[in-house]
């Protein structure tokens, strides 16, 4: 356990966030609670750049809860000009089939923590867009794109 509260987040889990953010080497992160201890974070998989959305979605277990993010890029159209954004998309993948229930509540109860200790103020502040899917079917690149 964290002496601030909640969950341990190993340096690892950030700098792997850092290298998606910034030195823009992958695609997705994926995050898990630790199989050893509830209390706290590993890397469970990272997508490189050339990843779709389809392999976040593959990647993520029928049955156990998860956290992901994902460096979501898109193009809008502004005054006959497009242009190309990007998005930083938290999940917290938390299934309705998984029995687990203490990881259930520990992926959805910590996601705040995760956010605060993985995550800049800046990316928190703007570019930052939550989404919750209680199956894998509600991961869906066309609802999500819908949201932003």
């Amino acid at each position: 356990m964290d002496p601030q509260g909640g969950l341990y987040i190993p340096m690892a889990c950030r700098d792997q966030f850092y290298y998606l953010r910034t030195k823009r080497q992958w695609r997705y992160i994926i995050y898990k609670i630790s199989e050893f201890d509830f209390e706290s974070v590993e890397v469970d998989k990272c997508g490189l750049r050339d990843s779709s959305f389809e392999d976040i979605q593959h990647s993520l277990p029928e049955n156990e809860a998860r956290w992901a993010v994902y460096d979501f890029e898109y193009t809008i159209t502004e005054y006959g000009l497009e242009s190309r954004k990007s998005k930083m998309l938290f999940i917290v993948y938390s299934p309705d089939s998984n029995t687990n229930s203490k990881e259930k509540n520990t992926i959805l109860f910590n996601k705040n923590t995760l956010k605060k200790k993985i995550f800049s103020r800046q990316e928190m502040n703007k570019n930052l867009m939550e989404y919750t899917a209680y199956s894998k079917t509600e991961i869906d690149f066309e609802t999500i794109k819908e949201r932003l």
